[in-house]
């Protein structure tokens, strides 16, 4: 080594299965004070391919070695330049955003609601009741931009649900005795929406009354008028059913395709992106449909500040909906959470025998999450999507 050294060798490699004389000739290099000198092997323990040769080679390349590239593609020139495919450029931020800081809410005297949906909360003096607000856009949430229909970015169902147990906990009544979604909440590129969430006082036998209004705010002007998305019952905690999810995949039970449920859905003018396509399995036994869902790894580190993810929800509905794939979940009766922040669902579906379906959530140890007695989807006409494109100021 101290002879090629001297006669201004600079690089070295050893071809063997496994480097061994590495060390010694960086070590003899350093001894000789002969300047940067590159070292390499070809071969590692347990990576005898040609992946290796290769990386290898990448490596002397990239620290300077000229490679006879001719040896290695034959006669293609190592300088053709290749036609690539175009794409439409994605519009996608990637800016840093800040978040609230903790002293602007309480300055005004709320208190932080301390959830990705709502902001701010104060109790109403007169009922007991509270008063969250927030402000919604594709900006501050972009995974709300994956759950279109006819092309809108639609607040999905189970975001409501989600807004109103969050509400519900704050005065004790944590379950979802009746939720009725009476107009979507259409989000678009260029518009805010103001949001409100109200419990109201409780009646004699402890339920409170739920609203859910919002406005949008573009532009810098803030239109006057308010619409009702939501008009529901809170009730009390009580024990969620028995799930029996243990046995996975259920017994007996048919595989179904997942691609297939989406391409259903896409047909139908439902756009549903990567934040929402969590569906990774299913089946089917009898009138009954099997699923298990999982959020991505990014909804993941988020899923603790929710009680139950909307995503997780949504996903489960789009494999009980998908053959009414016009229709939207429209109404939600007796959900009840039994544990919170769930990154994955094995859930099980039934027909309610009135319309609907009945969900039974377990986590993926086949544990009981939750169930909701009844979701019942609608399909929304025509003009409401027309009118609500309307609404993005301009």
């Amino acid at each position: 080594i101290e002879r090629l050294l001297e006669e201004d060798f600079r690089a070295f490699v050893e071809v063997s299965a496994h480097p061994v004389l590495t060390m010694s000739i960086e070590a003899a290099a350093e001894q000789a004070d002969a300047g940067p000198v590159v070292v390499t092997g070809t071969l590692r323990r347990d990576e005898g391919g040609m992946r290796r040769v290769l990386t290898s080679l990448a490596e002397v390349y990239v620290r300077g070695v000229p490679v006879n590239w001719t040896a290695l593609v034959g006669d293609i020139p190592a300088n053709t330049a290749l036609d690539l495919p175009t794409y439409a450029f994605q519009h996608q931020h990637y800016w840093l955003k800040s978040g609230p800081r903790a002293g602007e809410v309480t300055a005004v005297g709320l208190a932080g609601a301390q959830h990705p949906l709502l902001g701010a909360w104060v109790e109403l003096p007169d009922t007991g009741g509270v008063l969250f607000t927030s402000r919604l856009s594709l900006s501050t949430h972009p995974w709300l931009a994956d759950h279109t229909v006819a092309g809108t970015a639609v607040l999905p169902g189970s975001a409501f649900v989600e807004l109103a147990v969050r509400a519900g906990d704050e005065v004790g009544c944590g379950a979802v005795d009746d939720l009725l979604i009476e107009a979507p909440l259409v989000l678009t590129q260029r518009m805010s929406v103001q949001l409100q969430v109200v419990v109201g006082g409780a009646d004699e036998s402890g339920r409170r009354r739920l609203t859910v209004h919002s406005r949008p705010q573009g532009n810098g002007s803030l239109s006057t008028d308010w619409t009702r998305h939501v008009t529901g019952t809170l009730a009390q905690a009580t024990t969620a059913p028995d799930v029996d999810l243990v046995a996975w995949p259920p017994p007996g039970a048919t595989p179904v395709d997942v691609d297939q449920v989406y391409e259903d859905l896409a047909r139908a003018g439902r756009g549903i992106g990567p934040a929402f396509r969590l569906l990774r399995s299913a089946w089917t036994r009898g009138t009954d449909v099997f699923a298990e869902v999982e959020l991505t790894d990014d909804q993941q580190a988020e899923a603790a500040r929710y009680r139950l993810h909307p995503a997780l929800l949504e996903a489960v509905c789009h494999v009980a909906t998908h053959a009414e794939t016009s229709a939207l979940p429209a109404a939600y009766r007796a959900v009840i959470l039994a544990a919170t922040g769930a990154t994955a669902l094995r859930t099980r579906i039934s027909p309610d025998g009135q319309g609907g379906v009945t969900v039974r959530l377990a986590d993926s140890a086949g544990r009981a999450v939750g169930s909701v007695g009844s979701v019942t989807s609608r399909p929304l006409p025509d003009d409401v999507w027309v009118s609500a494109a309307g609404t993005e100021p301009r």
